[in-house]
């Protein structure tokens, strides 16, 4: 919902990754590493390659092939670990970032947030020896096949750097069609704030019933949840181009929240129901916190 008159505008996102992203990631890989905070966040940075034979356990990390999750131990301690010397490296992540002109609503750190946290996945993939590709929707599609090692990586940094949110995404349209071409079972992490009627992001089951695995990352900002509107204001759509001249108040606003909220619980019941991890990032959360969250997710929904 996008403000016009005497509501305000709402600027364009900033620059999206700052320059000192690489040295905020090695940080982060060596507070994990050293498993500082772990027992409190529920995750470890403890990276070691598996051994050919079953010894221990460790907790779950992206790039780690889901299939050798302990599900005995996630449902006595409901936490996700995978069964060292029985995992697999290598693993295919694809990282799906919604660059629509609906991630640019409030001061922009929606996209700012999903670029920052998927270098921050792509980063830590690839120190683990997987291979990642990346996919950026909207006005500007941007394909980066999945691959390994430094030069990679630039290549990755750089198309997020140059997305800005602008076009129009339907992600039930374009998901789908995007999981069917990927090689062998992939593990794809949706990046968006997912401002889709939730029966049509139902679609979105079809990447999972193909063998692979969904986690979906909602960002929102405040202005997505508590917009600071009062008055006759001009509601345009920023990706529709739609307008509704309305004249706010506290009723109005009462209701938008708890469509909002209905719209948040309605994703996550369909997230639940087709075996998908979901997390809600508010956009003002620190990128490393919200890694943090999400490494702390449990295991495969459903199970």
């Amino acid at each position: 919902m996008q403000a016009g008159e005497n509501c305000g505008a709402i600027p364009m996102a900033g620059p999206l990754l700052r320059g000192d992203l690489l040295a905020r990631l090695r940080r982060l890989q060596w507070w994990l590493h050293e498993g500082n905070g772990a027992a409190r966040a529920g995750v470890s940075g403890r990276l070691r390659q598996p051994a050919a034979e079953f010894f221990d356990h460790r907790p779950y990390t992206p790039g780690d092939d889901p299939r050798y999750l302990d599900w005995r131990l996630l449902a006595r301690l409901r936490r996700p670990f995978v069964r060292r010397g029985e995992a697999r490296r290598g693993a295919t992540v694809a990282l799906v970032v919604d660059a629509s002109a609906s991630m640019g609503i409030g001061d922009g750190a929606k996209l700012t947030v999903a670029a920052e946290l998927a270098a921050a996945l792509a980063y830590l993939t690839l120190e683990q020896g997987g291979r990642v590709g990346l996919h950026l929707l909207g006005d500007a599609p941007t394909a980066v096949a999945p691959g390994r090692g430094q030069p990679h990586l630039t290549a990755l940094l750089t198309a997020l750097e140059r997305a800005r949110p602008a076009g129009r995404v339907n992600l039930a349209t374009r998901l789908p069609p995007l999981a069917h071409r990927w090689r062998g079972p992939t593990h794809a992490i949706l990046l968006s704030d997912l401002m889709q009627p939730a029966p049509e992001l139902d679609a979105l089951g079809r990447v999972v019933a193909r063998g692979h695995h969904l986690d979906l990352i909602q960002i929102l900002d405040r202005a997505d949840t508590e917009p600071d509107l009062d008055g006759p204001c001009r509601l345009v759509d920023p990706e529709g181009g739609a307008a509704l001249r309305a004249t706010v108040d506290g009723d109005l606003r009462a209701a938008y929240r708890q469509a909002v909220a209905t719209h948040i619980d309605a994703v996550r019941h369909l997230a639940r129901r087709h075996r998908m991890r979901h997390l809600r990032v508010a956009a003002a959360t620190p990128m490393e916190r919200a890694l943090i969250d999400y490494l702390a997710l449990p295991g495969e929904a459903g199970r």
